[in-house]
C-alpha cells in the first residue's frame, strides 16, 4: 500500500477525556427550627447530613415533623439547617433568612449540593412588609444622572430585623418622582412604619416620603428563589400556599405574588395521625419533596411528579372534590392558576399537577422541563472544566461538541428528552471572539410534553346492516 507522505504524522486523541456526569437533582435543603435534638448533631446555623429516619425520632420544633414526613416518602438524601425555636416568628424569620447561605457550606464538607429546598411553616404567609413608599414632597434641585440615596429604618420592634431598601428616580425638572421598593425587609409590625429619609441635593430642597406596611410576597420565598436563580446555583423551591384552612381564593391570592419557574406551589395540607392516633393537619410541602426525591429515583427527573402517592396521609385539611373534568372545578382553577392540588384519589392521597408559577404560556410552566435543563447545565459546567486551558484548535471545538452529543445521546436514549441540537455557534465564534480564547456552542433540547386534556368525540350512529 503506498503511502501518502515522508515524514511524520501525529494524531491527537481524545480518549482520555472524561464524559459528562450527571449531579443528583434529589438532595434536599430544608430549614427549621428545633429545640430537641441529639447529642453533637443539627448545630445552630450550620448544614448538617441527615444520617436517616433513625435519628430524627425525637426532633422537635418545624424540623422534626417535616424530617419524618419527607423520610415517609423516599430515603432521600437531606442537608438540614436548623434554627433556635422562638415563640417571636419575626425573629424566627429573621434567623432562617441569614442561615440560608450556609447550604454553601454542604458542597465543601459533604459535597452536597440541595436542589430541593423547603422551609415549613415559614413560607405560608404573607408577612407585615414595607409595601410602598409615597412621595410626599418632591424636593428641588437633583439629578436624574445620581438619584439621591432613600434610607428605610429598620424594624424598631425587631432587634434583628431586615431593613427595607428602595431607590429614588428623578424627573427632567430635578424633582423626585418616585420611590421604589426594592426589598420590602423582615420584621415590621403593622402600626409601626419606619420612618423613610431621603438624601439632600447638591443645592434646593430635601424631598420627603412616607411608607406603607400591607401583606406583602413571603420574604423567605423571595430568598430562596435568589439563590436558585442565582449564576450557577439552580434548584427548585417547593412550599405551601397558606394554612390548614386556607380556601382556593386565598391560594391564588398568594399565587399572585409569583411567577417564577422555580417554584412548585401545593395546596392543601393533608391529614395525619400523631403518636396517639388523633388525626392532626401537616403541612404538606415536606411529603412533596420527599414524593420528588422517590419518583427521581424510580423515573427520573423528567418524569412528571403528578399522580405520586402520599405515603402517611390520611385525608385533606379541606374539602377539595376531585373533579378533573369539570372545567369549573377547585383543582383545575388552581392547575392552571399554577398551583398544585393533593386530591383524595381511589382512597388515597395523591399529587395532581406538575406547574411551577410561571406563565401557562411559558415553556418552563412545567417543573420538569427546570430540573432537566438544570441536570444538562451542571453536567456542561462540571464536564466542561477539562477543556478550560486547552489549545482552542478546531479538535479541541469537536471534542467539545462530541462529548455534549454523546451526554444528550444518553439523554434521549432514557426518555429524558425527545430530541436535541448540538453546534458550534458560527454566528459568536468570530475572529475577535477566537483571539480572546472563546467558544460558543449552540445547543437545544427538546422535552416531552406532558399529556393533560384528552377530548373524545362520541356520536351514536344508527347500524341498520345486519
Amino acid at each position: 500500500m503506498a503511502i501518502d507522505r515522508r515524514g511524520v504524522q501525529v494524531i491527537r486523541g481524545t480518549d482520555g477525556l472524561q464524559p459528562l456526569q450527571r449531579q443528583s437533582q434529589s438532595v434536599i435543603g430544608i430549614v427549621g427550627t428545633a429545640t430537641t435534638v441529639p447529642s453533637g448533631t443539627y448545630p445552630v446555623g450550620e448544614p448538617y447530613r441527615v444520617k436517616g429516619a433513625s435519628e430524627i425520632s425525637e426532633i422537635d420544633g418545624t424540623l422534626g415533623p417535616a424530617l419524618r414526613h419527607i423520610f415517609a416518602q423516599s430515603r432521600a438524601t437531606v442537608v438540614a439547617i436548623r434554627v433556635a425555636e422562638n415563640s417571636d416568628r419575626a425573629m424566627v424569620r429573621t434567623a432562617i433568612w441569614n442561615a440560608i447561605p450556609a447550604f454553601d457550606m454542604a458542597q465543601s464538607r459533604d459535597g452536597l449540593v440541595p436542589r430541593i429546598y423547603i422551609v415549613p411553616d415559614y413560607t405560608l404567609d404573607r408577612p407585615v412588609s414595607v409595601s410602598a413608599i409615597r412621595v410626599d414632597t418632591a424636593g428641588t434641585g437633583y439629578d436624574a444622572a445620581s438619584p439621591p440615596t432613600v434610607e428605610i429604618a429598620a424594624p424598631t420592634n425587631q432587634p434583628n430585623g431586615i431593613q427595607a431598601t428602595a431607590v429614588a428616580t428623578v424627573g427632567s425638572s430635578g424633582t423626585v418622582t418616585g420611590v421604589t421598593v426594592t426589598f420590602s425587609g423582615v420584621g415590621y409590625q403593622q402600626g409601626s412604619a419606619p420612618t423613610v429619609t431621603i438624601s439632600d441635593p447638591a443645592s434646593g430642597t430635601t424631598a420627603a416620603a412616607t411608607a406603607t406596611l400591607a401583606a406583602t410576597p413571603n420574604p423567605i420565598i423571595s430568598r430562596l428563589l435568589a439563590r436558585v436563580n442565582a449564576e450557577g446555583k439552580g434548584g427548585i423551591v417547593i412550599s405551601g400556599v397558606g394554612d390548614a384552612a386556607t380556601t382556593t381564593a386565598q391560594a391564588m391570592t398568594f399565587k399572585a405574588d409569583w411567577s417564577d419557574r422555580r417554584l412548585y406551589l401545593i395546596h392543601p395540607w393533608v391529614k395525619v395521625a400523631d403518636p396517639s392516633g388523633a388525626s392532626v393537619n401537616a403541612e404538606s410541602a415536606p411529603f412533596v419533596a420527599g414524593l420528588f426525591a422517590k419518583n427521581d429515583s424510580d423515573s427520573g427527573i423528567h418524569a412528571t411528579p403528578s399522580r405520586q402517592v402520599l405515603n402517611l396521609a390520611t385525608g385533606l385539611s379541606v374539602d377539595l372534590p376531585f373533579d378533573p373534568n369539570n372545567p369549573l372545578a377547585d383543582v383545575n382553577i388552581l392547575n392552571l392558576g399554577g398551583v398544585n392540588t393533593i386530591v383524595n384519589y381511589t382512597g388515597r392521597r395523591m399529587i395532581w399537577g406538575p406547574r411551577s408559577t410561571e406563565s401557562n404560556t411559558s415553556i418552563w410552566r412545567y417543573i420538569m422541563y427546570v430540573r432537566q435543563a438544570d441536570r444538562i447545565v451542571d453536567a456542561l459546567n462540571r464536564g466542561y472544566l477539562q477543556f478550560i486551558d486547552q489549545p482552542l484548535s478546531a479538535d479541541t471545538v469537536e471534542a467539545i461538541l462530541d462529548l455534549g452529543r454523546t451526554f444528550l445521546s444518553e439523554e434521549e436514549q432514557i426518555g429524558a428528552i425527545n430530541n436535541y441540537i448540538i453546534e458550534a455557534d458560527s454566528e459568536r465564534n468570530t475572529e475577535t471572539t477566537m483571539q480572546n480564547g472563546e467558544v460558543h456552542i449552540l445547543m437545544t433540547f427538546a422535552p416531552f410534553i406532558p399529556l393533560e386534556k384528552i377530548t373524545v368525540r362520541l356520536s351514536i350512529s344508527n347500524n341498520t346492516q345486519s
